[in-house]
């Protein structure tokens, strides 16, 4: 795997039982998107000589489910990272630049990467707290009356949300799903706010048939065997951008006849 180190952050302290541990992320990026990149441990000393900008090349690399619908990539124990001189991977400013191109639900495809707009048509009625690490925002699970990362062993966990449902755009429809802050913003609370009406949140709700511009990623759900779409960012319609696109399409289709 070889990316163009986007971001690098600042390596935290946590305890494992009876030991310290750290943790690092990177973002690394190339010309089809981004992707965090975790270090433990004695690995987190990679970071330190990793700038943004650096190409970098990845060797005994995995990937694995990051608890938000998608992927981060891990080092094994032999794995490492080595700095390239040249690359033909774009620079930082133009993997900035880079748009997802907007979709009709209609033809989503397995795998794409692709901009929405699109309404909320359903939310499903589910249990939508869940538990999740305070250092790497992992699932915790309940053993002995104690929540445990597998990562960083006993915790005392924060509270997030998770909320599925149907997004339509007229096209079609697809199951969808948002998870933390991407959930927030779909209903406009923070978390405070969700946990003082927990008990009759789906109650309090009026974002039903509401549109908004999305961002994600298509996959199949294993459970269901279909098509559902994880949302990556979330935001509310701007009307003057929506206006100036429809303009700048109408004049680039007159041009090219």
């Amino acid at each position: 795997l070889t990316a163009r180190i986007v971001k690098v952050f600042e390596a935290k302290e946590f305890k494992r039982k009876d030991k310290i541990g750290k943790v690092a992320n990177v973002i690394l990026g190339d010309s089809s998107g981004t992707i965090r990149l975790s270090l433990w441990d004695r690995q987190t000393e990679i970071a330190e000589k990793l700038k943004p900008g650096m190409s970098v090349e990845l060797f005994g690399a995995y990937t694995r489910e990051n608890g938000l619908g998608g992927a981060e990539v891990r080092l094994g124990t032999k794995g490492g990272i080595k700095i390239l001189e040249d690359s033909d991977i774009p620079p930082i400013e133009k993997l900035a630049k880079r748009e997802i191109a907007r979709q009709h639900i209609a033809s989503l495809k397995e795998g794409s990467m692709s901009e929405i707009k699109a309404a909320l048509v359903q939310l499903f009625e589910t249990n939508i707290f869940f538990e999740v690490c305070p250092t790497c925002g992992r699932r915790v699970k309940m053993n002995d009356n104690k929540f445990t990362c597998e990562e960083h062993g006993k915790v005392e966990p924060k509270k997030t949300i998770v909320l599925s449902g149907v997004i339509d755009d007229g096209t079609g429809n697809i199951r969808a799903v948002f998870f933390r802050e991407n959930a927030l913003k779909l209903i406009g609370m923070d978390i405070d706010q969700v946990l003082k009406i927990k008990d009759s949140f789906f109650d309090n709700l009026d974002v039903l048939g509401k549109e908004f511009i999305m961002f994600g990623r298509v996959r199949k759900n294993k459970l269901f065997g279909r098509l559902e779409f994880v949302v990556n960012n979330i935001r509310e319609i701007d009307m003057e951008k929506e206006i100036n696109k429809v303009i700048n399409n109408l004049t680039t289709n007159v041009l090219t006849r």
